[in-house]
């Protein structure tokens, strides 16, 4: 018995009944997903299909991805990051861009690459691309961590740790076939002598065509001229408003302290 066969059967009925149950032909799926006819038709015929289109497509009809057959061996995290899984969180593999505000001019945001893999016997990893002006060059404020899941709590955590210095994304799961995950980080910025916690709203936006050199390139701040400026600032402004909590006293708006 060819069980992969099998399994990937089973993933193919169940895929074609959520689309029937959206009143979807392939066709209209297909366009969905963004994907030849072509390529859905094997998806639903059981045929072998790259991991990515399985996500994507199922992600289209709001359904979690089955990407290997759980009654054979399971890759699962390091207890320490979550012992979570890999199977229903392959769709968090892949690249990302990244949008907070600046902390130094509040019409601006700052747009950095992060890309997210999985590591034999530890769990999800991830390295973020950034980078900034400082004067008259370019400071390169690139770096990676463990990616921690809670099965309790429903949320994702970035987590970075160099030399004692700490700083922390925490974000809500992707859903159904959304491709944005919400949330904070708390860090440290530079004030001339010392340093100051410094904390924003921020956003992860899904690449679905991710090409590490080509988007790595686009990193650093971004104003009102570039093509999601608006999305990203709704985006934003709604993680504010009912994604995080601040315990802050004052009339100001939670706006003005990530923003600062």
């Amino acid at each position: 018995m060819n069980n992969g066969a099998d399994f990937r059967k089973e993933r193919a009925r169940r895929i074609d009944k959520a689309r029937l149950m959206k009143g979807w032909t392939r066709t209209q799926l297909a366009d969905a997903a963004g994907y030849s006819e072509k390529t859905v038709f094997n998806l639903l015929a059981g045929k072998a299909v790259h991991n990515l289109t399985v996500v994507n497509v199922c992600q289209s009809l709001g359904i979690e991805p089955e990407l290997e057959d759980e009654s054979q061996f399971v890759e699962v995290a390091d207890a320490a990051y979550g012992e979570y899984p890999r199977g229903p969180h392959r769709k968090f593999e892949g690249g990302y861009f990244a949008y907070r505000r600046s902390f130094s001019s509040p019409a601006r945001l700052m747009r950095t690459c992060i890309e997210i893999e999985w590591a034999e016997d530890e769990g999800l990893i991830f390295r973020e691309h950034s980078q900034f002006q400082s004067g008259r060059r370019q400071v390169d404020n690139s770096q990676s961590g463990r990616v921690h899941i809670s099965q309790t709590t429903g949320l994702v955590h970035l987590v970075t740790s160099v030399e004692g210095s700490v700083r922390l994304i925490t974000l809500t799961k992707m859903i159904g076939g959304e491709d944005v995950m919400r949330g904070a980080v708390l860090t440290q910025i530079d004030r001339a002598a010392y340093y100051l916690p410094a904390f924003s709203p921020i956003v992860l936006r899904k690449l679905r065509d991710f090409d590490l050199d080509k988007h790595r390139a686009m990193v650093g701040p971004i104003d009102d001229s570039a093509e999601e400026y608006e999305f990203i600032c709704e985006e934003l402004a709604h993680t504010e408003r009912r994604v995080i909590e601040a315990a802050v006293r004052s009339s100001e708006p939670l706006a003005s302290f990530a923003t600062a």
